[in-house]
């Protein structure tokens, strides 16, 4: 199976759970199994990208027709891990989570531009959690990585 084949499958995937994903008690739960799963591995730490932009981007909802955004975003990862060190188990005091905020590479560079800045100001008000930003989804038919490089730039600064 070649890149664009696996990129093709994975697509299909994605969008079957896409808005269960995007259904914060659903994804709560996710979580929740997330940290399960790699505790009983013997993974003591993870790093998960998480969806969180400008225009609704990785924006979480809920029945009551609440929406989740940014900072709410990351709190959700936040009370799940507490959650998950709080449990019966006291070895999962050690478990830890890093997120490394992430955008979407068939984005245009001013949305991209946009969700750099949100990215940052994540940082500043979760410098905990957060670690890091990243531009995902396949790159051979969407924009290089190379095409945002100015954006990139723009974190070191």
């Amino acid at each position: 199976m070649d890149s664009a084949s696996a990129w093709q499958y994975f697509n299909t995937v994605f969008k079957r759970v896409s808005l269960a994903m995007s259904h914060r008690p659903f994804y709560y739960q996710y979580l929740l199994n997330t940290f399960a799963v790699h505790f009983d591995d013997n993974v003591q730490h993870i790093e998960i990208r998480a969806l969180c932009g400008t225009g609704g981007l990785g924006d979480l909802t809920d029945l009551s027709g609440a929406v989740y955004s940014g900072n709410a975003v990351i709190e959700t990862y936040r009370e799940a891990l507490a959650e998950f060190k709080g449990a019966s188990d006291s070895a999962r005091a050690g478990f830890t989570l890093k997120l490394i905020v992430s955008s979407l590479r068939v984005l245009g560079e001013d949305r991209i531009e946009g969700d750099v800045k949100e990215a940052l100001r994540l940082k500043v008000d979760n410098g905990d959690l957060i670690v890091g930003f990243d531009i995902v989804a396949e790159e051979d038919p969407n924009h290089r990585t190379l095409d945002y490089i100015d954006e990139i730039l723009e974190l070191k600064r």
